[in-house]
C-alpha cells in the first residue's frame, strides 16, 4: 500500500470518477484503474462498486477512505516540517466558513491572517454549519469559523464572538423592539436569513444557549416567514418592497443602509455565537492557535468579543467532547454599531 495508492483513491471520490481523477493527478485513466485494483487485492476487499451509473464507494471502502485522508494529512505534516515551515501546512489552509459572516471577517480578521502569514494560501469554503462540520470531520477542510457544533468527540471548538440578530426595514415601520409577539400579530412580510446552530441570549456579559433554532424561538409558523439563502437576497427584497429582514449582525453589514433602520431582535438581545473548530488530530494544532488569535485580534466591528482562550487551554488529543464554550464569563468589547 502507497500514499499515491491513497491519493488516487480520494482523487476518485472528490472528482467523481476515475476519468476526472486521471485528469487531476496528470496520470492515464489506466494507470490509476490498475493502482487502485493493486491496492484492493492487497487489502481484499472492493472501494469501488462501479456500474453503468457512475462509480459508488462501498461501505468498507467509506471507512478506508477516513483512515485515508487522515494519513494524506500527516504526511503533509512530516513534509512541512521538512521543509523548515515552522508547523505551518505546506501550500495552503482549507478554512470554512457561514455565508453570512465570510464577507465580514474576509476584510477583517482573514485579511490580517493572511498579511501575518505571507506566502500561506488560505482556500475559502462557504457553507451551512452542518456541511462544514461534515466536511471538517471527512478531512475535506482544515478549520472552521462557525457557530457551535453539538457535542462531537474529536472536535476543538473555541469562542470567538456573539453577534446580536437585528432587524431591518425601512422608515416609520420601525420599532423598538421587535418581539415573537409582535412577528406573530404583525402581517408585514418577513424573511429570515437562518444558517443554522442553537439561539443564544447575551446578558450579564455571558451567553445562554437556548437550544432551539431561531424559528422556533419566533414560534413562527412556515407560511408566516420566508427562508432566504444569500445576503444578496435579502438585500434586494428590502430594497424593493415592504417587508422586515432578520440576519446576523455581521450579515447586516452587507444591506444597502439608504433609509433603512435596524434593531435588535428581542429582549434580552437575541443572537448567535461563532467560534474556531478544528480536529484535535490535526496536525497543526499549536499553530491553530497562532491564527485563532490574529482572528481574535481583528473581528469586526460592532460584534461582541467573548474571552480569548490561551495556547495552554487548547487539549491536543480530546476525544470526549467536552466543550469549552460553558467557560465563557466575559466580553471585550461592545460597539455602538450593534446596537
Amino acid at each position: 500500500m502507497t500514499l499515491t495508492q491513497l491519493r488516487y483513491v480520494l482523487a476518485v471520490i472528490d472528482h467523481g470518477g476515475f476519468g476526472r481523477a486521471a485528469e487531476h493527478c496528470h496520470v492515464t485513466q489506466p494507470t490509476m484503474s490498475a493502482q487502485i485494483k493493486k491496492l484492493e487485492d492487497e487489502l481484499a476487499v472492493l472501494l469501488f462498486e462501479r456500474t453503468g451509473a457512475g462509480v459508488h464507494v462501498t461501505p468498507v471502502g467509506q471507512q478506508i477512505v477516513q483512515c485515508a485522508r487522515a494519513l494524506i494529512e500527516q504526511a503533509q505534516a512530516i513534509k512541512s516540517v521538512a521543509r523548515g515551515s515552522g508547523g505551518l501546512p505546506a501550500g495552503s489552509v482549507r478554512l470554512g466558513v457561514v455565508p453570512s459572516a465570510a464577507p465580514a471577517l474576509l476584510t477583517t480578521a482573514i485579511r490580517a491572517v493572511r498579511e501575518k502569514f505571507d506566502g500561506l494560501k488560505i482556500d475559502l469554503q462557504e457553507g451551512s454549519p452542518v456541511d462544514l462540520i461534515a466536511q471538517l470531520k471527512n478531512y475535506e477542510i482544515d478549520l472552521i469559523i462557525g457557530p457551535t457544533p453539538t457535542e462531537e468527540p474529536g472536535l476543538r471548538w473555541l469562542p470567538l464572538f456573539w453577534e446580536p440578530y437585528i432587524v431591518s426595514c425601512h422608515g416609520s415601520d420601525a420599532t423598538k423592539d421587535y418581539s415573537r409577539q409582535s412577528f406573530l400579530e404583525s402581517g408585514i412580510p418577513s424573511y429570515l436569513l437562518d444558517e443554522g446552530g442553537a439561539v443564544e441570549i447575551f446578558a450579564n456579559g455571558g451567553t445562554t444557549n437556548l437550544g432551539v433554532g431561531l424559528q422556533d424561538h419566533l414560534a413562527w409558523k412556515s407560511e408566516r416567514a420566508g427562508n432566504v439563502a444569500s445576503i444578496a437576497t435579502l438585500n434586494a427584497l428590502l430594497c424593493s418592497s415592504e417587508c422586515v429582514v432578520i440576519a446576523p449582525f455581521t450579515a447586516t453589514l452587507m444591506i444597502a443602509g439608504t433609509g433603512v433602520s435596524r434593531m435588535r431582535l428581542g429582549s434580552p438581545n437575541v443572537g448567535r455565537t461563532l467560534g474556531f473548530v478544528w480536529r484535535t488530530s490535526y496536525p497543526w494544532t499549536p499553530r491553530c492557535y497562532d491564527i485563532y488569535d490574529i482572528v481574535h485580534a481583528n473581528l469586526p466591528d460592532g460584534v461582541v468579543a467573548l474571552e480569548k482562550f490561551g495556547q495552554a487551554q487548547i487539549t491536543l488529543g480530546l476525544k470526549d467532547g467536552s466543550s469549552d464554550r460553558d467557560q465563557r464569563t466575559k466580553h471585550a468589547r461592545i460597539s455602538a454599531h450593534s446596537a
